[in-house]
């Protein structure tokens, strides 16, 4: 059930689902997080940890999502996602929706050294989401600039949930130890993509920082960043391990119940 498709176009798809259905529960237990954070009058060095930690295996997504080439992509993916809707968004994902603004409440709310490791660790997420969408789509025209709107406001529920619909999510209201069990899967799965290969499969690109996110003319380069790419399998059992062991707070209601690509629907527990 862990293991990945064996040719190179379905690990292309298997990719793109299970890492946007990875980063959808991520990013629900990251803004349960960040509201603890921000509603606390001291919040705990535990939480802002949790929180640096998810936004660089938040990170890590980008890159594993993102793995195919530009070719690959204008190929596969692009067209699955135009034949959904002429202008599919990233804006329509409901789980990233209230992440930025409880950084910034943060950032206000606790400035200095409390929670540096925390902002930085935003501040990679989003340049690597950034450069990863820059080298997939590098005339720079997304779909929804290309069917003539603008980028920015609250999408309607409708399209939110056709956004869900693509990516094969299901939501209901489930239990905490459901929504754990179903990102710990998730992030099973994709390092198990990332470490094991069968006998004569095609092998694929590894998770890699795009060339704007690589040391510079004068070699200067963010060592956590590369740190990242370089051992995404441990991001990935470290996120997983505190998940699992309940280090890490859990959404309790209303969260994703996501489908295997080509699978039956999983049932919520």
């Amino acid at each position: 059930m862990l293991a990945p498709p064996c040719t190179a176009d379905q690990l292309i798809r298997y990719r793109w689902w299970v890492g946007h259905q990875a980063a959808f529960g991520l990013w629900r237990v990251l803004a349960e997080t960040l509201t603890t954070i921000t509603q606390s009058p001291s919040p705990s060095p535990a939480s802002l940890a949790a929180a640096a930690r998810m936004f660089d295996c938040s990170t890590l997504l980008y890159l594993y999502t993102g793995s195919c080439t530009t070719a690959q992509y204008n190929q596969q993916l692009r067209p699955a996602m135009r034949d959904c809707h002429p202008a599919f968004s990233g804006e329509w994902a409901r789980d990233f929706t209230p992440l930025p603004a409880l950084v910034q409440k943060a950032r206000h709310e606790f400035p200095g050294e409390r929670t540096a490791s925390l902002m930085e660790a935003s501040r990679r997420s989003v340049r690597v989401h950034m450069a990863v969408a820059d080298e997939l789509v590098p005339e720079g025209l997304s779909l929804l600039q290309a069917s003539g709107h603008r980028p920015g406001g609250q999408p309607p529920r409708h399209l939110q949930a056709l956004y869900d619909s693509f990516f094969l999510v299901d939501r209901d209201r489930v239990c905490r130890q459901s929504v754990t069990m179903q990102l710990v899967r998730r992030l099973t799965q994709i390092a198990c993509d990332l470490t094991h290969r069968d006998p004569g499969a095609p092998a694929p690109r590894p998770p890699a920082l795009p060339p704007a996110c690589r040391p510079d003319h004068e070699g200067r380069t963010d060592r956590v960043l590369t740190g990242i790419a370089e051992r995404p399998v441990d991001v990935l059992w470290n996120t997983a391990r505190h998940l699992a062991k309940g280090h890490d707070p859990v959404v309790p209601a209303a969260e994703p119940s996501e489908r295997q690509p080509g699978h039956e629907q999983e049932p919520s527990l």
